[in-house]
């Protein structure tokens, strides 16, 4: 009986060793697809493109925005669980913050391929900026936020977490990261002639979807790195099975609660333009797909003690939210721009927009950098101990 314990360990201790190469295979192989279908962006520019002069913002600014988001709601994580000094975590955080990097360098990735010159931006964006523009604070957050991440990689990899300057990284990490969600709702909440994003309670609304895919995210990725050999009785994997589901579950709930609440407000909104919208996502399958499959299912999952606890009904549940915070991350982008601008619901049908494959390949450009990242980190990023030894 204690052989074949031993078997059954050492193949899973094989297993988990090989899963970073596994990883780092699919994201090379994916990001080389994915750049074999945005290839035109580099020769044609923004031609090369679905979106047109009434559809400015498509699904190429959908992904950034998802992609931005997520890396903060998993480093909203990572930090939270580094200064809750709770040291099961340690080996965790690393892989967690290398996760929310790729993400963000996906993210800007994806948004220099949107601006169809990928080349320009990189001078244009920081010598034209407009300081009453939320888009350029929230520029200066993102780069401190990015900055934040690298020290703190560095750190642990090199000190560990049990450090005063570690902790005042994360701290940092935290405040930079949610001022550039607020600021990435701002630049949504302030546009005045987009009524249907206009609002301050837009910030809160990207805050909640925020920290709900960061938690998604981190839920997978705790899942996808079985290290723990004796998986019950591991006080590592004991606290991620004890906070990390029941945090997921109260942030979908919070998130049901402000979407009801957009909701609400969109269908009852005097304001021109916003009613048709709203009632246009009810009539929507895509709307449903998203209440249903993507909101529903893991509330139910992640709300029942017993399936909360399976890694099955985790994944599950992680899985579906993230597509469907994806598809509200959509619906907003694209249902503020439907009606045309400057001519009001008054004229008859909406702007239609339809992503190209083009477009479709720009996003997996950034997801695909992500996961490169994050098998990287699992594999090189190791938290320093006491007496310089790195745990595995």
């Amino acid at each position: 009986m204690s052989t074949l314990a031993e078997q059954t360990g050492d193949a899973a201790a094989r297993t988990s060793h090989l899963t970073p190469y596994i990883t780092l295979a699919i994201g090379i192989v994916g990001l080389a697809i994915a750049f074999a279908l945005a290839l035109p962006v580099l020769t044609e520019g923004g031609q090369a493109m679905a979106m047109g002069s009434d559809m400015i913002w498509g699904l190429p600014v959908v992904g950034y925005a998802f992609l931005a988001l997520t890396s903060m709601g998993v480093s909203l994580v990572a930090a939270t669980a580094l200064l809750s000094k709770r040291t099961e975590w340690h080996r965790t955080t690393p892989r967690l913050f290398a996760l929310a990097l790729g993400l963000s360098v996906g993210a800007i990735f994806v948004l220099n391929l949107e601006l169809g010159n990928a080349l320009r931006s990189l001078w244009a964006i920081p010598t034209a900026m407009q300081l009453r523009s939320p888009l350029v604070w929230m520029f200066l957050a993102w780069t401190a936020y990015m900055v934040l991440l690298i020290a703190i990689l560095g750190r642990l990899h090199t000190t560990g977490n049990d450090d005063r300057l570690t902790r005042r990284l994360a701290t940092g990490i935290i405040v930079a990261g949610g001022a550039a969600i607020f600021t990435q709702g701002l630049a949504y909440g302030m546009f005045v002639f987009r009524p249907v994003w206009y609002g301050m309670g837009t910030p809160l609304y990207f805050f909640v979807g925020a920290v709900a895919s960061g938690l998604a995210v981190s839920l997978i990725a705790a899942q996808g790195v079985r290290r723990f050999q004796d998986g019950e009785n591991n006080p590592e994997w004991r606290s991620i099975q004890r906070y990390l589901p029941a945090a997921f579950g109260v942030a979908l709930g919070v998130y049901a609660a402000v979407l009801l609440a957009r909701i609400v407000g969109g269908l009852w909104a005097p304001t021109a333009g916003v009613q048709v919208v709203y009632l246009e996502f009810l009539r929507s399958p895509l709307f449903w797909t998203e209440i249903v499959f993507g909101l529903v299912i893991p509330l139910v999952l992640m709300g029942h003690a017993v399936w909360r606890s399976r890694p099955w009904a985790q994944v599950t549940a992680a899985v579906l939210a993230l597509i469907g915070l994806f598809i509200a991350r959509y619906e907003l982008t694209v249902g503020g721009q439907i009606v045309p601008l400057f001519k009001g619901t008054w004229i008859p049908g909406f702007i239609e927009y339809s992503p190209n494959t083009v477009e479709w390949g720009i996003v997996l450009v950034g997801v695909f950098t992500a996961l490169i990242f994050y098998a990287l980190g699992d594999r090189l990023l190791h938290p320093a101990g006491q007496n310089g030894v790195r745990a595995t």
